[in-house]
């Protein structure tokens, strides 16, 4: 039984700047005219060496981008390897779920070492790169067990930052992803070494415009908002009004980055901080047309505890049932069919969105929903019930009803906005 109850960087250095030789002394007047010639070809030799030493220098000059490599498919145990022709890879940021994702990954003489300690059927890793875009990055994959499913794949940073790219690592199913990190178009340093802030502070950060692969001088304007995503819009708007909004228009390759100072003169809650990169004009522009975007989330919390007035949850008594979920009534889901379906799934079902692997058994306490064992590690028996919220924002309490006198292991997750992939299910466990 389910059950939902609510009260009432550092700059680097330009290349192409002017260099000068300045010589000591002048020549002797009987020799001036016969040395002019020497003197313009000597120049002439200089010049193109100049030029040539700072056109290479522009080719190879190292630039800095996050990527995100994922891969996964059918349970397999994968040893691998990523390293670049040149420059550097550092920060790595495992993203897998399981619980032995803790070092399964290190640098080790400029490579990334990939050794997994379990099959699984998702893994990724954020990393920090430091090469030109002509360089080529390469990822070794091979199955545990299976000699014959080495796999070396390679692909230029200049292709991954504009497309993503994508392969087949066996005839099994198993992909490898290489995409650019999300938000590394427009890289935010932040003041504060964290995101929670009291009523009446300042959110101040600056935002890197260098990463945009705009031409130099072309104007960029910058819009930042924040909202409150627990408002409600009205019919007839398109989105929520921010309860803060500014505006910044640089210039490409001169302003390399951009202060903002947000005053959070707000309640308490969680906030929404959207960075838009557009081009400037007098009409708006459609959002094909943006540069790039960010979002970001903020939470202001005030340091004094409110006080909890009478029929709050400290007493449960006041208390009311909004909404109750039998899930072994066979038609239960019929009174949820107009709800607003979940986000990519078409809604071709009747009943819960799981995996087809529970079953209504008989209990000392009635009939109950029984979710079977797990197979094998890694795969999960799940169901989705949705639930409707009818005020978001007030705090609710989810209660859910159990036999207590059988051992069992199950992970409850609430998400207000929920997206199905094999990694979605949480590792959790609930005894």
């Amino acid at each position: 039984m389910v059950s939902l109850r609510r009260q009432d960087v550092a700059r680097r250095p330009t290349v192409g700047e002017k260099s000068k030789m300045v010589g000591q002394g002048s020549p002797e007047t009987s020799h001036s005219h016969a040395s002019a010639p020497h003197a313009i070809k000597r120049v002439g030799v200089f010049c193109a060496v100049a030029l040539l030493a700072l056109a290479w220098a522009e080719s190879t000059s190292a630039d800095e981008f996050r990527l995100r490599l994922a891969w996964g498919g059918p349970a397999r145990q994968w040893h691998g390897s990523i390293w670049l022709s040149e420059g550097t890879i550092e920060d790595p940021q495992p993203l897998g779920v399981e619980p032995d994702e803790p070092g399964s990954m290190w640098l080790e003489n400029g490579r990334l070492v990939v050794r997994q300690r379990s099959p699984r059927k998702y893994d990724a890793v954020d990393l920090l790169v430091r090469a030109p875009r002509d360089v080529k990055l390469a990822v070794q994959f091979t199955a545990v067990g299976d000699p014959t499913s080495e796999r070396t794949f390679e692909a230029s940073l200049e292709e991954i930052l504009n497309n993503t790219v994508s392969a087949d690592l066996d005839s099994q199913g198993s992909r490898l992803r290489i995409a650019r990190q999300p938000g590394d178009l427009l890289p935010v340093d932040l003041v504060s070494p964290s995101m929670v802030f009291a009523p009446g502070d300042t959110c101040t950060f600056q935002l890197d415009t260098t990463r945009l692969n705009i031409a130099p001088s072309e104007k960029i304007r910058f819009v930042a908002e924040l909202k409150d995503p627990s408002i409600e819009k009205a019919v007839w708007q398109t989105e929520v009004k921010p309860v803060w909004k500014s505006e910044q228009t640089v210039t490409a390759g001169e302003d390399r980055t951009v202060r903002w100072e947000v005053p959070l003169n707000v309640n308490e809650g969680v906030y929404r901080l959207t960075i838009t990169a557009t081009r400037p004009g007098w009409l708006p522009l459609p959002q094909a047309r943006n540069h790039a975007s960010r979002m970001l989330e903020l939470v202001v919390l005030d340091s004094q505890r409110p006080q909890i007035p009478t029929g709050t949850l400290d007493d449960l008594k006041m208390l009311k049932v909004v909404e109750e979920i039998d899930p072994t009534r066979p038609d239960w889901w019929k009174r949820f069919a107009n709800l607003p379906q979940l986000p990519r799934l078409k809604r071709l079902w009747n009943g819960p969105l799981g995996n087809n692997r529970s079953e209504v058994v008989n209990h000392s306490l009635g009939p109950v929903v029984r979710l079977q064992p797990n197979e094998g590690r890694g795969d999960l028996s799940w169901e989705i019930y949705p639930i409707p919220i009818k005020e978001p924002g007030k705090p609710h309490l989810l209660e859910l009803r159990y036999p207590s006198d059988r051992p069992q292991t199950f992970g409850p997750d609430a998400r207000a906005s929920w997206q199905y992939s094999p990694s979605s299910i949480p590792p959790v466990s609930w005894r």
